[in-house]
């Protein structure tokens, strides 16, 4: 007899005695095998993608003389130590909620990367390719928390290592990277299936680009390789591609590198005109391929909501909201739950219910959300459901003192590195709080706002420094002429 959800199903035996064994054939698979454009160009295209950074990465190790400089040259063991590190504590959050966070948007974007030229207009196209680029390597959920966990790790310990490498102290550095991996909403939000994670690691990113680029004008300029500008050009793509709130750094970082004089104002006009073109170009495709008009009747209803209030209205609703951006106990915020980031039974099965009423749990039931380590869950998972209540929220979720801190930035000519970091964050808040409104109740909306504030200090910190190198070399200036006038005289 064989049995199923359809019911049991009797089968006759042929024959007397006993049986050592019973075969079974031409049982119908239901799926069928068929060739698809998009989906080889795409094919195509990731292997091309992993071929171009491997090679990326064996030509810097061969660039840097082998694996052992590399590893140990000048101050790296500091960046080795702080990756692991990270690693290691974003990690723990991976094993006690096991594969990670999802949402029904993560299942739905999920099951839609692993559907040959199928996208999700509701979602960013950059979004789905993301997890179908993932799913080359790994077919799981947790591919995701490990992708972005490695790289969470690495973009905060590169950042730190080169701030201490131009000459910011230990003694400065060390409690900010403890801050940053001991961190509830980052080591939370790592391992969530969301947008906002790989969108808030490029954000960060090109900020901190912006800080390195100002600091190396500064000391003279760098000229940067035609592999390195592909990169670039390829994460700033990708930064504008993976929310639809990022399309507008295609304007901001072209306009951003010639304000820094690093681009010719030839170049950015024809720069800015192709992007024009581009941008255009996607959106026209999304509407034409958007069958259910999301992309459009979503554009409409923000440029309906901007033209319907005042410029000093705005101005000064922009200014009362933005110290309460992070602040996610606010009774609005409350209502989104996820905002807050917790998972137990009931959640895992309200998600497996979205997934069988939409025909994913074919899959999604034979992946297990237990965690790895009991001890380990009820430790972090104590601390997590805490890390909302007053006063720890105001050293997890809300660090709203900090946000004070960054208007430093708007003083280019005393912080001109802290002026090119706030540059990039701090466009992005203000375009979010104009076009939101009074309606700005997502906390994960600022995620990236929380997450650069963690190298907002180190980087003024080198600030002060250029600060004071500056006045020395003004004041010993100014003593050598002080001293020929005196030898004139005499």
């Amino acid at each position: 007899m064989i049995s199923s959800a359809k019911g049991d199903l009797s089968l006759p035996l042929i024959g007397n005695g006993l049986y050592s064994s019973i075969g079974f054939s031409d049982f119908p698979r239901n799926t069928r095998q068929y060739f698809h454009p998009l989906h080889l160009f795409q094919q195509i295209f990731f292997a091309i993608l992993s071929a171009f950074l491997t090679l990326a990465v064996f030509r810097f190790v061969k660039t840097r003389g082998g694996i052992t400089r590399v590893l140990s040259e000048g101050n790296r063991p500091v960046f080795w130590v702080m990756l692991v590190g990270g690693v290691l504590s974003f990690g723990a959050w991976l094993l006690i909620y096991w594969p990670g966070h999802f949402t029904s948007d993560s299942v739905h974007i999920w099951w839609a990367a692993k559907q040959p030229g199928h996208f999700l207009y509701m979602h960013p196209v950059m979004n789905v390719i993301y997890y179908r680029f993932l799913q080359q390597f790994w077919d799981h959920f947790a591919i995701v928390g490990v992708a972005q966990i490695f790289f969470t790790s690495l973009l905060g310990s590169y950042i730190l290592h080169w701030l201490h490498k131009k000459g910011v102290p230990l003694y400065i550095i060390l409690p900010f990277y403890l801050l940053f991996i001991t961190s509830i909403p980052i080591g939370l939000y790592t391992i969530t299936l969301w947008k906002d994670i790989p969108f808030t690691l490029l954000v960060v990113f090109w900020a901190f680009w912006f800080v390195k680029l100002v600091f190396e004008k500064k000391e003279g300029g760098a000229r940067h390789s035609r592999r390195e500008i592909i990169i670039l050009s390829l994460l700033l793509i990708a930064m504008g591609l993976f929310r639809y709130n990022g399309i507008v750094y295609f304007v901001i970082v072209p306009a951003g590198l010639a304000l820094l004089g690093m681009i010719p104002p030839k170049k950015v006009i024809i720069g800015s005109v192709c992007v024009l073109m581009m941008t255009v170009l996607l959106i026209s495709i999304m509407v034409v391929l958007d069958k259910s008009h999301f992309v459009m009747n979503q554009s409409r209803f923000f440029i309906d909501r901007i033209r319907n209030t005042g410029t000093v209205e705005t101005i000064k609703r922009i200014i009362n909201q933005y110290p309460t951006v992070l602040d996610i106990n606010i009774i609005k915020k409350r209502a989104i739950w996820y905002d807050i980031w917790y998972r137990d039974s009931n959640v895992t099965g309200w998600h497996y219910d979205f997934a069988r009423k939409k025909g994913y749990h074919e899959w999604i039931r034979y992946i297990p959300c237990e965690p790895k380590s009991q001890k380990l869950y009820a430790f972090l998972n104590t601390l997590n459901l805490k890390s909302t209540n007053e006063p720890w929220v105001y050293f997890t979720w809300n660090p709203f003192y900090l946000l004070f801190v960054f208007p430093v930035c708007f003083l280019y000519r005393l912080f001109p590195l802290t002026a090119a970091y706030g540059y990039v964050v701090l466009s992005q808040v203000i375009i979010l709080l104009w076009v939101l409104g009074p309606y700005n109740y997502n906390w994960r909306y600022y995620y990236f706002l929380l997450f650069s504030l963690y190298f907002l200090i180190p980087v003024i910190a080198l600030d002060v420094q250029c600060l004071c190198r500056r006045f020395q070399v003004h004041e010993g200036e100014g003593q050598k002429e002080r001293w020929l006038v005196c030898r004139r005289s005499v």
